[in-house]
């Protein structure tokens, strides 16, 4: 079985139990849809009193969706109700590719910044951020090599944000 046939019957499992339960399907609408903007804001809880703080963090988000849009535009996969006979919760705002995950990056990001803030943000975050992107593969939006792009994405440009940030801070303020 090669990878991109376990991907897309790993997607189908968790996506076939869509429009079976009407309650289920409206909240992973909100969830895939709307609580990525509630997290967001879930590091600046910790960050309320730290300017520099909260800067390397907007920054390290705005970043994560800047590097995620490029890869996209190099690979251009299509979603998966795109592709295969997945039929999507919701219309998407906006018209983009499939790998790597806007939000699955965006999950990685918030969880680095809300590691900072003690257990409490972190452990929070965690479970918002998996029921997001579980979430995304419910509603037929991503595939989950999409989802682990994404984490990989979001991880990587998040802690190389911080690293620099703590690099300047401590040789220029």
């Amino acid at each position: 079985m090669m990878l991109s046939d376990l991907d897309y019957r790993l997607t189908c499992v968790i996506h076939n139990q869509a429009g079976r339960r009407r309650w289920l399907d409206r909240l992973a609408i909100f969830v895939a849809r709307d609580l990525p903007f509630v997290l967001v804001a879930i590091p600046l809880g910790f960050f309320w009193r730290d300017v520099k703080g909260a800067a390397v963090y907007g920054v390290a988000v705005v970043l994560s969706q800047l590097v995620v849009i490029a890869i996209q535009a190099g690979i251009k996969r299509k979603r998966p109700f795109q592709r295969e006979h997945l039929r999507p919760l919701f219309r998407l705002r906006v018209a983009t590719t499939s790998i790597p995950s806007g939000h699955a990056s965006l999950c990685a990001t918030i969880l680095i910044f809300s590691a900072m803030g003690g257990s409490l943000f972190f452990w929070g975050a965690f479970v918002l951020s998996i029921g997001i992107l579980f979430a995304r593969v419910y509603a037929g939006l991503h595939y989950w090599s999409d989802i682990l792009a994404g984490l990989l994405v979001g991880g990587f440009v998040a802690y190389g944000t911080a690293l620099l940030a703590i690099l300047f801070f401590l040789r220029f303020v």
